[in-house]
């Protein structure tokens, strides 16, 4: 789940995603509240839109 996951897990678990990038991911979250939608990855420097298509299967989001 993206919008609970820590940077670890995100690089650990994301292909194309280091750490950096990951962390990335995370203060976006923290920035901005919790992603509504897969897509609203790409809206992360250094997160594209082939980024995301390539973990689609793998990206989850929870909203509460």
């Amino acid at each position: 789940d993206i919008n609970n996951a820590d940077a670890t897990t995100l690089a650990a678990e994301l292909n194309g995603v280091g750490i950096s990038k990951a962390a990335a991911i995370v203060a976006y979250r923290e920035a901005n509240g919790p992603f509504l939608h897969i897509e609203d990855l790409s809206n992360v420097k250094g997160i594209g839109v082939k980024t995301v298509e390539k973990n689609r299967s793998n990206l989850v989001i929870e909203v509460n």
